[in-house]
């Protein structure tokens, strides 16, 4: 899939605001026996260090992936540098990973990571370079409001993409509607995530703003005034612990963990 323009040149302000050497990033797929790399974007990457990330099976030892796959780990905001202690059993079990990292003079700064479903994760990782001694000069909070950022656009785009297949739509609205016949509340992979139910026209709006509807169009296919759609959408934020569109989009996408699978048939 290509990304965006707006994107990559998100990704770019990203590596050049904060003093990176380089960014990537991928989706990565895994389930049992088995495990897929999907290249979205790099900056600051040489196809020579790209195919030695893939091809060799780095990736699989990657201790970021591995400690949120794990379970076991509280990263609630998917963010965690290189230098965090609940890393080190995992970077301790990843030899390729590191081998690779020496080999490279890269020096990992943090990653973001995202579970999409259960066994997909959005992974964003960002570097500099020990070879031309550049240092970073972000501060964390900085760092992690570029991250954010790149995310919430690459999530935005992954959804749309997805919202092309029936399959996948079908799944999200039969997720959104699931309370209707369960009366519990929405699935989702992630555990930390906030429990939300919506009701019938809370989910109609929710769909509409996740195919990138404005409240416009939104207010004239559900015949509602717009008025009347930004009190939906705020009770629908306050559900979904979410305070805009692109932030929607996200918690969308976990509580739909079939859809990338739909999409992909």
């Amino acid at each position: 899939m290509l990304l965006r323009r707006e994107i990559a040149e998100r990704t770019d302000h990203m590596v050049a605001h904060c003093g990176l050497g380089s960014a990537s990033i991928f989706l990565t797929e895994r389930s049992a026996g088995a495990a897929n790399l999907i290249h979205l974007h790099h900056v600051g990457i040489t196809e020579e260090v790209k195919h030695a990330y893939s091809a060799a099976g780095v990736f699989q030892d990657d201790p970021f992936v591995s400690a949120m796959q794990s379970g076991t780990c509280d990263f609630t905001d998917n963010w965690f540098r290189w230098d965090d202690n609940r890393l080190a059993p995992y970077k301790g079990a990843a030899p390729r990973y590191r081998g690779f990292i020496e080999q490279y003079s890269v020096d990992v700064v943090a990653a973001y990571v995202k579970h999409l479903t259960p066994n997909l994760f959005l992974l964003i990782g960002t570097h500099t370079g020990r070879a031309h001694k550049k240092k970073a000069h972000h501060s964390d909070a900085d760092l992690r409001r570029e991250v954010d950022a790149v995310a919430n656009l690459v999530m935005m785009q992954l959804f749309e993409e997805t919202l092309r297949y029936p399959e996948a739509v079908s799944a999200l609205c039969k997720t959104i509607a699931n309370h209707e016949v369960s009366g519990g509340a929405m699935m989702r992979p992630v555990a930390n995530d906030v429990n939300f139910m919506l009701s019938p026209r809370e989910g109609q709006i929710a769909k509409l703003v996740c195919a990138g509807k404005q409240n416009k169009e939104i207010a004239f296919e559900t015949c509602l005034s717009e008025y009347t759609v930004e009190n939906h959408l705020r009770r629908i934020y306050g559900k979904v612990g979410v305070h805009n569109r692109a932030a929607l989009v996200s918690a969308m996408l976990r509580a739909a963990p079939g859809m990338f699978d739909a999409a992909s048939s």
